[in-house]
């Protein structure tokens, strides 16, 4: 069945008319056999026979010579017969052979006129789905004729369908920017705001600000301030990958400013030294992307980790929030997946992007109700 379904049309209706006439062939020519075989056979009486042959030995003269050229004849017919039945057989085959090779023919071409505009129709129409326009010529009546009018009618309605799905694609890539530059506004911000909210509360204390902390509040909001800076330059590159411009460095220190920043909402403590080879910039981003992340899903510690072995640099960023079930950490680097209520979705996505825009590689680990990790690996420093 599976063959016949991988047919043509015509040479599925080819192959049915084939079936149907054996079907009736044989059983035609096992009737026309036997009949012709009883006609024969019904000729030659064997009464008959026995009388000529009696005529023979009681006559003599001229009857018995008639009688001796008739039972010649009767012999002659009777082993011939079997001849003219297999001749008539032969002859019943050809006729029937060549009778079937003619309807075939002709079946074939008049059921490839028939079928000619549907493979037309067809081939049109899988030329349209691949967004190509076709000229369908309006040439047949009937159902055809509807047909064709209809995939005609439908290819400039997909058209149409095609340029307003290509706009609202042009609209949601619009937004989808948008909320990714709101996303990477923010997290600079909210450093910004934990600083300023410390100068208010020492205000409101009235309480004084030693050159020392004032200096400290000031090189972190110019910290913010410059990765702002950063990201309006990117924006007005946006179809671009992220640019690394990568270079050896020990992390620590960078990880621990970005600490330093957010410490008011997560405790971090570090350990460990490496050298990476990343762009200070695009790893800054990272590991602020991961704190945000790590403060909506609830932590209040963060743990981090450096190391450096076989020429490569992991770091492992581990959170004591609410974590999430193994079946979902596939999920977690798509972009505007979240399971934190309130979270937009960006963060680890921005994270994988930025990682392998550096030329490393982002794995999370999860444990419901039990933490939440995020590995990255960079080069070594020393081997780059």
């Amino acid at each position: 069945m599976k063959f016949l379904r991988s047919l043509e049309l015509e040479w599925k209706l080819i192959f049915i008319a084939s079936v149907i006439f054996l079907a009736f062939y044989f059983p035609v020519q096992s009737l026309f056999h036997n009949r012709l075989y009883q006609t024969i056979m019904s000729s030659s009486d064997p009464v008959l026979e026995d009388h000529l042959r009696d005529r023979i030995d009681q006559t003599e003269g001229v009857d018995r010579t008639e009688a001796v050229e008739l039972l010649e004849r009767q012999l002659q017919w009777k082993a011939s017969a079997p001849l003219v039945l297999r001749e008539q057989k032969k002859q019943f085959q050809h006729v029937s052979l060549t009778l079937l090779i003619t309807l075939l023919g002709a079946a074939f071409l008049s059921f490839s006129r028939l079928t000619r505009p549907l493979r037309v129709l067809a081939s049109a129409v899988e030329k349209i789905g691949h967004g190509q326009s076709v000229d369908i010529a309006m040439r047949s009546g009937g159902s055809m004729g509807v047909l064709e009018t209809k995939v005609n009618e439908l290819q400039h309605e997909l058209a149409d369908l095609r340029k307003r799905e290509q706009l609202a694609g042009m609209e949601r890539a619009w937004r989808d920017i948008a909320k990714v530059m709101a996303h990477e506004i923010k997290n600079p911000l909210t450093p910004m705001r934990l600083s300023v909210d410390r100068i208010d509360e020492k205000i409101a204390l009235e309480s004084e600000l030693s050159a020392e902390e004032m200096k400290r509040f000031t090189e972190r909001m110019n910290r913010q301030l410059d990765t702002l800076e950063q990201l309006v330059n990117r924006f007005r590159s946006f179809s671009r990958e992220p640019e690394a411009h990568c270079e050896s460095f020990d992390p620590v220190q960078l990880i621990r400013e970005t600490a330093e920043d957010m410490g008011s909402v997560i405790a971090t403590s570090i350990t460990g030294s490496g050298s990476v080879y990343a762009d200070r910039s695009l790893l800054r981003q990272v590991v602020l992307n991961v704190f945000k992340n790590s403060v909506h899903a609830t932590a209040t510690t963060m743990t981090v980790s450096v190391s450096e072995k076989n020429h490569l640099v992991r770091i492992v960023l581990r959170d004591n929030g609410k974590g999430v079930v193994a079946d979902k950490l596939p999920l977690l680097f798509l972009p505007y997946v979240t399971f934190s209520e309130g979270g937009s979705g960006i963060g680890l996505s921005v994270v994988k992007n930025l990682v392998e825009a550096m030329g490393g590689s982002v794995r999370a680990e999860s444990v419901e109700g039990d933490g939440f990790a995020i590995e990255v690996v960079f080069k070594s420093g020393e081997s780059a």
